[in-house]
């Protein structure tokens, strides 16, 4: 749920914009927006397909194919939401689909929209959910998983097309950290991993950036379309092993952070903006639980060690 303060008739559009890559929880986060009083929500609004659909441009046979074009859209998004007398205007831009990367961040700035950049770290669990999304696109219509929709059967990877999908991933995320490289503008950082692993301090945040307040409820809760670790997810596992062996990306393959097992970021607020108490209060309480949840696993696993100690090792 999102609770949101009475907004004045004066006061001006707040407009906020999602830049992302897939696979990094996005959609998700978006999700919540819609609970806003006022809110008008648009998701990849450089994509042709979607700006058709949200009659952005006119229906057409060719992509958007230049920066004014796309600078149009944004244009003629903004007026609608004004036209709907919307208190806030939300909409996800892919950097990599940018004509003019520079440009969109000059317009963003001078727009004072408010910015969120969001990543996936492990970006071969990003490239083995990519393909969880085709073949769930496949099975149900649809590339995320809904309330009560079955997540994807354990999937036997194919070398050249996961390949393919880690290749686009890793590009992608390549322009998005340019892009953040580039913005002038106060904005935040937000991981899938962490948002996962600690949804209601990302919330709080994020509560803090907008000024809505976002609530995680049943209805938007995160649904994975694999299971939480690659050994559970990928049917040949051993076989990705062997593929990403002596590569960058191998210590990916054991991570087990979409377990929640995740160092706890930095508290990150708006550049100016006043601590918020809640905000604060709540990092501090979710960095001691995690504190006290890293103590009780060392001492288990010294107690661990010690009874492996003292049990005898038969003789061969």
């Amino acid at each position: 749920m999102v609770e949101s303060a009475v907004v004045p008739a004066d006061r001006p559009l707040r407009r906020v914009a999602v830049l992302f890559h897939p696979r990094c929880g996005s959609s998700w986060l978006m999700s919540l927006l819609h609970q806003v009083p006022g809110a008008r929500v648009h998701y990849e609004v450089l994509d042709t397909a979607t700006a058709i659909r949200d009659g952005l441009v006119e229906p057409r046979g060719e992509p958007i194919c230049s920066w004014p074009e796309q600078l149009a859209v944004l244009e003629r998004l903004h007026a609608k939401a004004v036209a709907a007398g919307a208190s806030l205007l939300a909409f996800k831009v892919a950097p990599y689909q940018c004509l003019n990367l520079p440009a969109l961040l000059a317009h963003l700035d001078a727009t004072a929209t408010q910015l969120v950049f969001m990543f996936r770290r492990n970006l071969v669990r990003g490239a083995v959910s990519q393909l969880g999304a085709i073949a769930l696109a496949q099975r149900s219509g649809s590339a995320n998983v809904g309330v009560g929709a079955a997540p994807v059967d354990r999937l036997r990877l194919e070398r050249s097309a996961f390949f393919q999908q880690l290749y686009e991933l890793t590009r992608e995320a390549g322009v998005l950290h340019a892009a953040r490289a580039m913005c002038r503008r106060p904005h935040l950082t937000v991981y899938y991993e962490d948002l996962v692993a600690h949804p209601e301090l990302h919330l709080a945040a994020l509560s803090a950036h907008w000024g809505a307040r976002l609530r995680e409820a049943d209805q938007g809760r995160v649904h994975r379309n694999l299971a939480p670790t690659l050994r559970e997810a990928v049917e040949n596992f051993d076989d990705l092993c062997a593929w990403l062996d002596g590569t960058p990306h191998a210590a990916d393959l054991h991570d087990d952070a979409e377990r929640g097992r995740v160092a706890l970021p930095p508290l990150q607020l708006p550049a100016g903006a006043p601590p918020d108490p809640e905000i604060v209060a709540l990092h501090a309480r979710t960095a001691r639980l995690l504190a006290e949840a890293a103590a009780r696993e060392r001492e288990l696993n010294a107690a661990l060690r010690r009874l492996e100690a003292d049990v005898p090792v038969p003789a061969p």
